[in-house]
């Protein structure tokens, strides 16, 4: 599956589920490990066996005894350590480096990736042999993009799970509101699930108000991917400035751009809701909270004559 759709999570739910849950779980991210540690990082290594070693090491894979490891990133181990693991997943033993015995292990392994295992086999890049080994159960999760149906769901526990982890966080937000969740559908989600996730807890860091996600509360990243970053005005002074020079500037004009400018974006933020658009654009007082979409309703009969 692709970055942040959840593998390790899966992993997690597989080894809860199954008889091995009383005991660890041990994650290991094989490519954040540099390659000439990671044999000594998962085998371990016994005293004295390279400069520095002043005491044993059991390694990572030991630590699941009775458990379950997860490999993931499983396509950056290198050739001579995938030899090694096959080793493991055949015979279900282990050797520490510097000793020439071998240690009997009991312990599930789920390995993941983010790559086609299969075409890097065929490409020569990674074990035939330990594919297959490993390839006895294969689950493909699919990316968010695919599976919108589940993202109404997946941003609502999002929002519980913020709260659970950020007890005194405020306002209260009971969860996202359905022209949120359309804009929300409409990115392209790279990050996936991870990145939703990210998504949702960086709004509600950020929000002051209301008891529901709306779609100006959301990264302006997420409303408009791709979008350049905003300017920091929405006044070309050069341009007014060479209008001024050549006396060919109508302030009444001016300000219509302007006006025109500033409502297409607040429109674009908020997904086309014109009350949500008006309380962008500071154009709701507490004497028309009443009616708050009627005034950027004016504003586009009026601006568009």
């Amino acid at each position: 599956g692709e970055t942040g759709s959840g593998k390790e999570l899966l992993a997690r739910l597989v080894h809860q589920w199954s008889p091995r849950r009383e005991r660890m779980l041990v994650p290991i991210n094989c490519a954040a490990i540099p390659n000439e540690l990671m044999e000594a990082e998962l085998f371990g290594y016994a005293r004295g066996a390279f400069t520095g070693a002043a005491h044993e090491y059991a390694g990572q894979l030991a630590a699941a005894a009775g458990g379950t490891v997860f490999l993931d990133e499983i396509d950056d181990t290198p050739p001579a350590l995938q030899v090694k693991l096959l080793r493991v997943l055949e015979d279900r033993v282990v050797s520490r480096l510097g000793e020439n015995s071998w240690r009997q292990v009991d312990f599930r392994i789920i390995a993941a990736t983010n790559r086609d295992l299969r075409a890097l086999v065929e490409a020569g890049a990674f074990g035939a042999d330990l594919y297959e080994r490993l390839a006895i159960v294969t689950i493909a999760l699919p990316p968010l993009r695919e599976r919108l149906d589940d993202l109404p769901e997946l941003a609502q526990r999002f929002v519980e799970r913020f709260y659970a982890e950020e007890p005194e966080a405020g306002p209260r937000v009971r969860g996202v509101r359905a022209d949120a969740l359309r804009a929300l559908a409409a990115y392209p989600w790279p990050g996936n699930v991870r990145e939703l996730r990210n998504v949702v807890w960086e709004t509600l860091v950020y929000k002051r108000a209301g008891d529901e996600i709306i779609p100006s509360d959301l990264p302006r990243r997420v409303l408009r991917p791709g979008a350049a970053p905003p300017q920091a005005s929405l006044i070309d002074r050069g341009a007014v400035a060479r209008k001024l020079a050549a006396r060919a500037l109508n302030l009444k004009d001016e300000i219509a751009a302007l006006q025109r400018a500033a409502l297409a974006e607040a429109l674009a933020l908020t997904g086309g809701n014109a009350a949500e658009a008006a309380r962008l654009l500071g154009a709701v007082g507490r004497g028309r909270a009443k009616d708050p979409g009627g005034t950027v309703r004016a504003m586009l009969r009026r601006l568009s004559h």
